[in-house]
């Protein structure tokens, strides 16, 4: 809590990493960000987010809650993330494949975006999620060559009603093959 940069950050080529059960607010930077250089979808070459409250983060930047820029097979679930600066979870760069962001709750966030999926991530997941009360779109993907992403079974409620949102989206999806 309350650091100048990143809570966590995993770097290079760090698999088979589990963050479970933390309180990640009030940094200065992204709450985790996962910085790889990817890896593959075989048993202990993933990372693991679980059970953490990711909050507050991101207040001297345009950062997020959780940043994935090269992440492969990575798993999200089961957290509690609202009030990141920019978007509470953030994927980019074609390197970020086949992450599941599954049974996570998103209520009352003042980010602009909740979950977004851009720069050609592709074959990711999005499920199973709870969406409240959020400023503004839940869940946008967009830019060329982001393709193949699965969103079901999420529950999205009230996006754009209780925080003054300007488009309370709660799924934006802007180029086709999602």
């Amino acid at each position: 809590q309350n650091n100048q940069g990143e809570g966590v950050r995993l770097n290079g080529s760090n698999v088979d990493n589990t963050v479970a059960n933390n309180t990640i607010s009030n940094n200065g930077q992204d709450g985790i960000q996962i910085d790889s250089t990817g890896g593959s979808c075989v048993p202990n070459d993933f990372n693991t987010i679980t059970g953490n409250t990711i909050q507050n983060n991101g207040a001297t930047g345009p950062d997020e809650g959780i940043r994935i820029q090269g992440g492969v097979c990575d798993l999200i679930d089961n957290n509690t993330i609202d009030n990141n600066g920019n978007f509470d979870i953030f994927m980019v760069t074609a390197a970020t494949t086949d992450v599941k962001i599954t049974n996570n709750t998103f209520i009352g966030s003042s980010s602009d975006n909740v979950i977004g999926v851009f720069a050609g991530a592709s074959n990711n997941r999005i499920a199973y999620n709870t969406f409240k009360d959020n400023k503004e779109t839940s869940i946008v993907i967009g830019d060329a060559g982001t393709t193949g992403n699965i969103v079901e079974g999420n529950l999205i409620l009230r996006t754009g009603l209780s925080s003054g949102g300007l488009r309370g989206y709660g799924i934006m999806i802007y180029t086709a093959g999602n």
